[in-house]
């Protein structure tokens, strides 16, 4: 485990970021196992939690001693924050996200995928599309106070997949060449 990093961490930022990515990522490199609040909230068909079944499932893992807790969900980002030492925002471009999303939709659809629950295969979704693509507008402010009102906990921002790969092959023990933004 990489002391500078942390062991109790948080992955946010727009959809399409690569969040759950990136935290699959982490987990291996810090040895930390990796939660996805995907697949914590959503229930099997694509259905709901109970948000305060969602609440005491987030509460759980955040008991732990160690974890890597992936997703934005604003609602409980001051919550995760409270437990958090260190937070991982991805701060990408709009148009970086949507196209990624539009990527991920093409080539995944009707499939699981790790990070989402059973039963809840890729889909288009137009409501969703609409909120992605207000994102930067609506939720990232609320984001961003949620990390002003928690100074406790170390934030590391990453704008670009070039920086996230040159923070990734910075902890780790084997050296990756990096790209720019």
């Amino acid at each position: 485990m990489n002391p500078a990093i942390g062991k109790r961490i948080v992955v946010i930022g727009h959809p399409g970021s690569g969040k759950s990515t990136l935290a699959g990522r982490l987990g291996p490199i810090l040895k930390l196992p990796v939660f996805h609040l995907d697949k914590l909230f959503w229930k099997p068909g694509w259905v709901e939690s109970d948000r305060e079944a969602f609440r005491r499932k987030i509460t759980e893992v955040m008991e732990g001693e160690i974890w890597i807790i992936d997703g934005s969900y604003t609602s409980t980002l001051p919550l995760r924050l409270q437990y958090a030492d260190t937070a991982v925002h991805l701060d990408f471009s709009r148009l970086l996200c949507m196209w990624r999303i539009n990527r991920r939709w093409i080539t995944s659809y009707g499939r699981v995928r790790p990070d989402l629950a059973d039963d809840c295969p890729e889909r288009f979704d137009w409501s969703f599309q609409r909120w992605c693509w207000r994102y930067r507008r609506r939720q990232r402010p609320l984001i961003m106070s949620a990390l002003k009102d928690a100074p406790q906990v170390r934030t590391i921002t990453l704008t670009c997949p070039g920086q996230v790969e040159a923070w990734l092959a910075s902890l780790s023990p084997v050296a990756h060449p990096s790209r720019g933004c």
